[in-house]
């Protein structure tokens, strides 16, 4: 399965600036990390660096020169993951929580260009996307067994599949609003429930990751999924992904009490060149 999980833990002090750009290039390392069971929770993910139409188009145009039947030169790239990439970030803190009366408690975080707007790829072409996402939640909560694990987190991410009208109700101010970081409010006995299966999902599009429960460090979570990938409809999702498609990272925050604090998140989108 090549959906697997990043992270890695942070000061809280850390610096980071307001932006939200559009960049051809990315790395990333990990120590791994083990949970009070000894069990690894995260696993490591390398994504390759991206490549120029350019070197996509001379590279095809070399193998064809070895005497490659054409039909090979497409499936070749593709296993070599020799892809175009171009990566969406922002980097600007938010608060996501709902209130006591039920409002709030969703907001679109980022999102990317339509996907081949340049008309010069396939009508399906995206191969793989990884979704880098730096957040933590309120810090705290009721039930310590669960702190530092994934188990009965209600802040998460999703990302959806929409088309170009939403960059239209961005420019016309349609996100929702998050609380400002720092607010805090008392866990309501009714709703901190202990565990997500006790209640119907909220999840409206595809489920990214959760937070740690209760995790009072910064964590980054790179997750990455491929189009060949058979797990949970991922591959299904990635191929479904055509031309015109825009791709939505959502932040999710359910019950008062809860908070899904966002620092920073890229989307890194990996398309093929040559049908």
């Amino acid at each position: 399965m090549s959906f697997s999980t990043f992270s890695e833990w942070l000061d809280e002090g850390s610096s980071s600036s307001n932006s939200d750009t559009q960049r051809d290039d990315s790395g990333s390392e990990l120590e791994p990390t083990q949970d009070s069971d000894g069990q690894f929770i995260y696993t490591f993910t390398e994504a390759s660096r991206g490549f120029t139409r350019h070197e996509v188009y001379e590279t095809s145009f070399l193998l064809r020169q070895t005497g490659l039947p054409v039909e090979l030169v497409a499936p070749i790239l593709n296993y070599a993951e020799y892809w175009m990439r171009t990566t969406y970030e922002r980097e600007d803190r938010i608060s996501v929580a709902q209130d006591f009366g039920g409002q709030g408690g969703d907001e679109r975080y980022l999102h990317t260009a339509p996907i081949g707007a340049d008309g010069l790829t396939g009508l399906k072409p995206v191969k793989k996307v990884v979704f880098v996402i730096e957040s933590r939640d309120q810090g705290w909560s009721s039930y310590p067994d669960d702190h530092g694990t994934y188990r009965g987190s209600w802040t998460w991410f999703e990302a959806k599949k929409c088309d170009s009208s939403i960059l239209e109700d961005d420019e016309d101010g349609g996100e929702s609003e998050g609380a400002s970081d720092g607010e805090q409010q008392d866990l309501h006995p009714d709703n901190d429930a202990r565990d997500p299966a006790e209640l119907p999902s909220q999840v409206q599009g595809r489920e990214i990751v959760r937070n740690i429960h209760a995790g009072k460090n910064w964590h980054k979570h790179i997750i990455s999924w491929a189009a060949d990938d058979n797990d949970d409809g991922i591959g299904e999702w990635v191929r479904e992904l055509k031309r015109g498609d825009v791709i939505v990272l959502s932040a999710h925050a359910r019950f008062p009490g809860w908070a899904n604090r966002v620092r920073s998140a890229k989307i890194a989108v990996y398309t093929a060149a040559i049908r």
